[in-house]
């Protein structure tokens, strides 16, 4: 018997599933998934994030540790991992990728940042943007000229097909996180993706 359903799971659709998404970031990232569970009638997203003094790789990797055990997941269940690499190194990413892969978590992690994915929805990134500090401002710009608001997940659905195809632009899929400019939060966003047109509003 699962644990801690907040929702009963229909037995009619292969898509009625739960997604644990685990979030180093503790405001942006969870505002975004959190939202898009009003537009995704067969799944349920499930967001946390560590503490705010507590944003490690392994802090995200403990957290979803817990989660895992809380939720009591079946086979069709996913958790994934979003993190960046701004303040990590790659011998750090390197020891969560490790771990992760041995206890079935998926990664998602962008560089420089979670706001790399959030530019893809509207434009490609050029290359000087390298830092999340330089990013940031480019993306206010654009949220506003789409009259978009950054804490307003639903308000980027419209452009995530344009968002999964620039990501993909940018893919080298034989890395596990970006080593230039780019994400792989469509690996995740590609998971969810059918389920937002077949329940489109």
């Amino acid at each position: 018997m699962r644990k801690n359903r907040t929702y009963k799971r229909t037995g009619q659709y292969r898509d009625d599933r739960l997604f644990l998404i685990i979030c180093e970031g503790n405001k942006t990232e969870k505002l975004y998934f959190g939202e898009l569970n009003e537009r995704l009638h067969r799944l349920k997203i499930i967001t946390a994030s560590p503490e705010a003094n507590r944003s490690s790789p392994m802090h995200v990797l403990n957290l979803a540790e817990q989660y895992k055990a809380k939720y009591d997941l079946e086979v069709d269940d996913q958790i994934w991992l979003v993190m960046d690499t701004d303040r990590w190194g790659d011998k750090k990413l390197s020891q969560v990728y490790q771990i992760a892969k041995q206890k079935g978590f998926k990664l998602a992690i962008s560089n420089p940042c979670f706001e790399t994915w959030l530019h893809l929805h509207f434009a490609d990134i050029p290359k000087e943007l390298d830092t999340c500090k330089k990013l940031k401002p480019t993306l206010d710009l654009l949220l506003r000229s789409h009259a978009v608001q950054k804490n307003k997940g639903i308000h980027f659905i419209p452009y995530i097909a344009d968002a999964l195809q620039r990501a993909k632009d940018l893919d080298n899929p034989n890395e596990i996180w970006p080593s230039k400019i780019g994400t792989k939060v469509h690996l995740l966003m590609e998971e969810l993706w059918p389920m937002f047109r077949l329940n489109k509003k």
